[in-house]
């Protein structure tokens, strides 16, 4: 019975902690969500500073600690709402959350050394939304479009 039991809690333990199918990102009614689909083998780290109408919103980044490739990855979200201009101390609380945000994008190779810079990507506010932005290598260049 206490073979059973042990079992039957291992049983439990693996399935609880086992990966579960991608569920669908859904954002709330005042946010918008931008979604990083990294398609090239090159780039293992990303930076960005975030403005919204033009005035500096924010900045953060996303990496493989391993400094793999992140190309691939489908779960690399990254949140936008009213709440960013509350937190930032520069901005009034009454400015609305609409325009346009701007991405400037740093991309960094395995040693971590900046092989990219993308600027000035304008990305209208939307919120309730998902965006995806792509940055992929074409030719010599990466360049990052967002739908």
């Amino acid at each position: 019975m206490k073979k059973l039991l042990m079992l039957l809690l291992l049983a439990l333990l693996v399935t609880a902690c086992s990966p579960k199918e991608t569920e669908l990102v859904q954002p709330k009614e005042d946010e918008m969500i931008i979604q990083y689909i990294i398609d090239s083998e090159d780039i293992c780290r990303v930076d960005f500073v975030s403005d919204l109408n033009g005035k500096y919103l924010r900045m953060g980044g996303f990496a493989d600690f391993d400094r793999k490739s992140l190309k691939g990855a489908d779960d690399i979200y990254i949140s936008y709402s009213h709440q960013d201009i509350e937190l930032n101390k520069e901005w009034d609380n009454s400015v609305l959350f609409e325009g346009i945000i701007t991405q400037q994008l740093h991309l960094y190779d395995k040693n971590d050394n900046e092989i990219a810079v993308i600027d000035n990507l304008s990305i209208p506010v939307e919120p309730g939304t998902v965006k995806t932005l792509t940055i992929e290598k074409v030719g010599n260049d990466f360049v990052a479009t967002c739908h």
